[in-house]
């Protein structure tokens, strides 16, 4: 706001100065968001490209307990502190290698002989 003549003030608008502080903390601001946004763009397509790779996994796990599929011969055993016999399963494991993003990982799972 501007003084005139006298006691005088000018109401008519912004000065230059104004508006150019106004669209630099504009940009500023614009600028942060647009970041934040491409990031999060960024990190749901990895979060998606993970879960299809999980998704194909889960299957191939799968696969071994709706058929007869051999696998591992094993029994599992819980122990627990405090408790002097532990408990027996009798069951086999299966065992799937697999590479989500470009690192090896193994996924087991065990399968009863009872359900």
């Amino acid at each position: 706001m501007k003084k005139g003549f006298g006691n005088e003030t000018n109401n008519e608008g912004f000065t230059l100065v104004e508006v150019l502080i106004a669209l630099a903390i504009l940009l500023v601001i614009s600028f942060a968001l647009l970041a934040l946004f491409a990031n999060s763009y960024r990190n749901i397509e990895i979060s998606g490209q993970k879960n299809k790779e999980l998704y194909i996994i889960q299957q191939k796990l799968e696969q071994p307990i709706n058929s007869d599929k051999t696998s591992i011969e094993k029994n599992l055993t819980i122990s627990f502190p405090g408790v002097e016999q532990p408990i027996k399963m009798p069951g086999r494991i299966h065992r799937e290698k697999a590479k989500i993003q470009d690192k090896e990982i193994s996924i087991s799972v065990f399968i009863p002989d009872q359900y």
